[in-house]
């Protein structure tokens, strides 16, 4: 008995040895690309971009929702985009923008 609990115990540590290694590729992995999007706009779908519209629109914070508005809409957004967007919430009752 005593035997089989040794066997069982080096099985359990080789499996624990196993995964710490495995956690340990993917912390400095996931360590490596933060380093490199550190200084990166984020890039999303027009459909993520939309979300976060959304999400922004139910905020009650003005500057978070702000904020997210900005995320969202990028730096490089045209102005037709600002005015499709100012329309759509004129039809379904929200505040409009202003025209940037």
């Amino acid at each position: 008995m005593n035997r089989e609990f040794k066997l069982a115990a080096r099985g359990h540590e080789t499996h624990l040895v196993n995964d710490l290694e495995r956690v340990e590729q993917y912390h400095h992995a996931a360590r490596e690309l933060a380093a490199e999007a550190k200084d990166r706009n984020p890039q999303f779908t027009d459909k993520e971009r939309i979300n976060l519209e959304i999400y922004a629109e139910r905020l009650n914070e003005e500057s978070e929702r702000e904020n997210y508005l900005g995320v969202a809409r990028g730096h490089d957004q045209s102005q037709d985009r600002e005015v499709s967007v100012s329309l759509s919430r004129q039809i379904f009752g929200r505040p409009s923008l202003a025209i940037v």
